[in-house]
């Protein structure tokens, strides 16, 4: 992802950045600085366009394993009753 790259840029910049003697402060390169935010700005849209499209893809995919599950589940249903009407009629055939 672009955006966590910018963020590792932005991190190492205050990492390379002179502290003050006094107070503990740094002078940072504001220029170099604002281009990172302005940078950031621009990718977080791409990034965010790709996140939404994993979530419908993993929505859909979702989606899909449900419908295949609940026909799995009617089928298996419609066996059951199959096989318990036929047990019943081999029964009711012995008894006879």
């Amino acid at each position: 992802m672009e955006i966590l790259d910018l963020v590792d840029q932005l991190e190492e910049l205050v990492i390379q950045s002179r502290r003050l003697p006094v107070g503990g402060n740094l002078v940072v390169d504001r220029k170099r600085m604002l281009d990172l935010i302005d940078q950031m700005r621009l990718a977080i849209p791409a990034d965010l366009k790709e996140a939404t499209e994993i979530i419908q893809t993993r929505d859909e995919i979702l989606d899909d394993a449900e419908d295949r599950a609940r026909e799995s589940l009617q089928q298996a249903e419609r066996e059951r009753s199959r096989r318990l009407d036929e047990t019943a009629l081999i029964r009711e055939a012995h008894e006879r």
